[in-house]
Order: structure tokens, then sequence, then C-alpha cells
């Protein structure tokens, strides 16, 4: 079609330079022939410009939306592969470990005091009991404090009434675990009547002791941040107590895991 127009351009600038040369009453007539001449081929032209432009509208209105199509699929393709992701950190998680597990979604959270606790989707029905820990794929959260038959609630561990006996990893010093809310809103703990002695703690994991038979030994809980001042807290001088940080970020909770027991007892 750009032949023509351009066949049809070419034979009017010949037209029009022939008719600038030749005498006026002559090119006037000449003029008005080649005009009625070229009135159907000037038609023709105008009809097949008419025909082309709704279909160059609708080709482009066309591939727009194939590319919107292009998008959405690669949206989703996107949404898969991180999915996928997240499937087999939690499959690697669970055989790597020497716990047994049930996996979990967080589903609800608690307001205002949102960190202490969190709703998952899994209830007696699933084998969950009060008291089980629950963990994350960075380490213990908190411990189931009630079930329905499809859901159940967990106190994380910035929550006051959580009490886990834990220890300090490679070591003697054992202690308690309580929830102890900080000044700036965020959960933290405590590691109370440790025995007092001369060796600095800072920096170490503490981890579940398995003292009283309620959880299994070696989950980790936190890391030892600082001593926490002790004189009004008892205990005439015999213990210490430290500032623990959970290992678990308790803010962004999504995969969780109910530890039903160790492989060694399955």
């Amino acid at each position: 079609m750009r032949n023509l127009g351009g066949v049809a351009a070419f034979l009017a600038v010949i037209i029009t330079i022939t008719l600038f040369f030749l005498p006026l009453p002559v090119g006037r007539k000449l003029e008005d022939g080649t005009r009625e001449l070229a009135l159907p081929v000037l038609r023709f032209l105008s009809w097949i410009g008419g025909q082309l432009q709704p279909d160059s509208a609708a080709e482009i209105n066309r591939l727009k939306l194939e590319i919107q199509r292009l998008k959405m699929e690669n949206a989703l393709l996107t949404g898969m592969q991180q999915e996928n992701e997240r499937l087999r950190k939690v499959l690697r998680f669970t055989e790597e470990s020497r716990f047994s597990f049930l996996p979990a979604r967080v589903i609800a959270r608690t307001t205002p005091t949102w960190w202490e606790t969190v709703t998952i989707d899994k209830g007696h029905t699933d084998g969950v009991r009060e008291g089980m820990a629950v963990v994350s794929m960075q380490g213990l959260v908190g411990l189931v404090k009630s079930t329905t038959p499809g859901s159940s609630q967990v106190a994380l561990l910035g929550d006051e009434q959580v009490r886990i006996a834990a220890v300090v990893e490679g070591s003697e010093n054992h202690g308690i675990i309580v929830g102890s809310p900080g000044s700036s809103g965020l959960p933290q703990m405590r590691l109370t009547f440790v025995s007092k002695q001369n060796e600095p703690l800072q920096g170490r994991r503490v981890i579940t002791s398995g003292f009283g038979g309620v959880l299994p030994t070696g989950l980790i809980v936190g890391v030892i941040t600082a001593t926490a001042d002790t004189r009004d807290a008892g205990g005439f001088g015999l213990f210490e107590e430290y500032f623990v940080k959970p290992v678990a970020d308790l803010r962004n909770l999504t995969d969780l895991f109910v530890v039903i027991g160790t492989r060694q007892e399955n």
C-alpha cells in the first residue's frame, strides 16, 4: 500500500510540473481533465487509507492486551517461583532437624500487643496440645496457649506468662526464661535464677534445657545481650539475670512448626 501511495505522489508531481509549463488555457483544460481521470484513483486510495486506520488501531489494542496478559503471567510465575522456594526451605528445614515438626501457618495476630499472641491453622484434631513448643526456621517463638479443633493460639516469648527452662549453650548455667516487655514496646526476655560465676556470658546462645519434661532439649531460644540489674529482684545476691534477645523475628511470622517430638523418640 505504501508503494501505491508513492506512485500516486510521483504522478501528482509530474502532472503539476507539466501543467506549470503549459500555456494557461491549455493547462486549465488539462488540469480539469486530469482531475476527472484521477478522481477514481484518489477515491480508491482514500478508501484504502480508511481501511488501514481501523486495522492499525485494532492491532495496537491487541498488542496492548497481549502485553498486559504477559505481565500477568510473569507475575503469576514469579509468585509460583517464590512459593516453590518457600516450600523447599520448609522441607529442607524439617528434613535436616532432629525434631519432629507439624508445619503450620500464622492466620491471625492479637492487638494492640500484637507480638504477644498469634493464631496458627493447626489445632487439637491435628495433634496440637497446650504447652507444646512452636518454632520458626530461626528458633523458638513461643508455646501453645490454647487449642480448638482447627486452630491454636501461641503465646510468644515476649509474653510475661511464658516460662521456659533453659541453659546457656555449652555450659552448666541453667535458668528460667521469662517474658519481659521492653521500654520500646518490642518483646524481650530475661534469663533468671542463673548462679553467679566469673565467666562472661554476653553473646552466648540460650537453648531449652528439657527440665520438667515439657519441652525437648536443644531448641534455640535467643542470645544473651547484657546483664540485668537484680538489686530489687531478690535472691539474696546468689543469682544473676541476663537480657536475652530472641533469635526468631517475632514481628514477621508466617511459617511455623509445632514441635511434636524428636526423631529419636519416634
